[in-house]
């Protein structure tokens, strides 16, 4: 990918800075669906540090059941 910044959109004088890659990763993480109790604040970090550590899990070993 080339991106032009300037004045100009000349891809001719285009140069290329450097080389980046990166990925996405979308999950479909979700909490128990039978839970119906109450969710505060206060629970919120260590949901999402669960959360956190089954993505990191999914995306090392695949999705198990």
């Amino acid at each position: 990918m080339t991106v032009l910044a300037g004045p100009t959109s000349d891809p001719a004088s285009a140069s290329v800075v450097g080389e980046r890659f990166g990925c996405l990763a979308e999950l479909d993480i979700n909490t128990a669906p039978s839970f119906a109790g109450p969710f505060t604040s206060r629970d919120t970090s260590s949901v999402m540090s669960e959360l956190e550590r089954l993505a990191i899990e999914i995306l090392a070993e695949g999705e198990l059941p």
